[in-house]
């Protein structure tokens, strides 16, 4: 995807910027653009707490790019052309140390692409040094005219076999998971594609993709509905990202838009079986699968095929096979990625 939204080029080097937040699950978008850019080439990461060290010192599935004090720090030791804001904390907000990270950023020359809530482009001090200076600002979030549609129910007339991701909570996995089984099915000989519906997907790089917390309620469902449709005149497989959870009393909304907007064949369900309580809501309880896999099934005509552990738990893993869930541990979805060519092969 990624032109319309994206001004850069494949390759393009990068800094990702998240104080604080590399090591927790706040840092997702840090951790998705290491795993799984397709467009930016990170250089390296602007972490305080963290500097010093190598990014896979943090995760050993992240590459070996060095973790630095400060903006000024890293653009000492290497060259970029782009700043990412890396992190998504709650509300989206940049704070008062990310904002002079991003005015250093900004006089330096580099671009600054980022998923807050906020935009930088409207904010007054930002906007003009980036004009003085000649450099974007990508605000990812803003959402595009053409998605402020209502949904119609013209996703349920196409022929692609549509796969969604849902999760027992927020970043527990469901954009890898989404991710993994379009490279698997690629690799399979199935045209699959990758729909974003968060700030991460697309600045990772996506076939298509919206924010879809950004648009206004009335309009969520039918921008995803539109870009479903428009997929699949080109692919056989749609991955669709989900967002937060149905049962999540903060982002049940936004689950349930996507869940409508891309009426999908399939589900596949994914948990973390070590968090008890939401990540950033620690009042609310992580459910079980079963749970939500009740929710699922009763507000669509989908079927949870699948459920993908971002850590493995034996005896869960035991009691969903024997309810008829293929269990599979997350970046293991070889089952699941067979069952997906297995309902589109059937036509479902």
């Amino acid at each position: 995807m990624s032109g319309s939204l994206l001004p850069h080029g494949e390759g393009t080097p990068a800094l990702v910027l998240c104080h604080g937040a590399f090591t927790s699950p706040q840092g997702k978008t840090a951790h998705g653009l290491l795993r799984f850019g397709r467009i930016y080439e990170v250089r390296g990461v602007v972490d305080r707490e963290v500097a010093g060290r190598s990014a896979s010192d943090v995760d050993p599935d992240f590459p070996d790019v060095p973790v630095f004090e400060s903006v000024e720090e890293a653009l000492e030791e290497v060259k970029a052309e782009v700043l990412l804001i890396g992190a998504a904390p709650p509300g989206g907000r940049l704070t008062e140390e990310w904002r002079r990270e991003v005015v250093a950023a900004i006089k330096a020359g580099l671009d600054v692409v980022s998923g807050l809530h906020e935009f930088l482009s409207e904010d007054p001090e930002i906007s003009r040094l980036a004009e003085e200076r000649g450099v974007k600002l990508v605000d990812v979030r803003r959402p595009r005219r053409e998605l402020f549609r209502v949904a119609d129910g013209s996703v349920r007339d196409v022929d692609a076999t549509v796969v969604l991701t849902m999760g027992t909570d927020c970043a527990v996995g469901k954009m890898s998971a989404a991710l993994e089984l379009r490279d698997r099915l690629r690799d399979m000989g199935v045209e699959a594609a990758f729909l974003a519906t968060g700030q991460t997907g697309i600045m990772v790089g996506a076939e298509e993709g919206v924010v879809v917390d950004r648009m206004p309620g009335d309009f969520m469902a039918g921008a995803v509905e539109k870009l479903v449709v428009d997929l699949a005149e080109e692919y056989e497989v749609i991955l669709v990202e989900g967002q937060g959870a149905l049962s999540h009393p903060a982002y049940s909304g936004v689950a349930l838009a996507i869940l409508h907007g891309c009426w999908p064949d399939a589900v596949v369900l994914v948990h973390d079986p070590e968090r008890e309580r939401r990540d950033g809501f620690p009042r609310f309880e992580v459910p079980d699968p079963e749970a939500e896999i009740a929710l699922i099934e009763s507000l669509s005509r989908a079927e949870v095929v699948s459920v993908a552990l971002r850590e493995y738990d034996r005896e869960l893993a035991d009691r969903l096979s024997e309810e008829g869930y293929i269990v599979e541990r997350l970046g293991e979805l070889s089952g699941t990625a067979r069952r997906i060519e297995e309902l589109h092969r059937m036509g479902r």
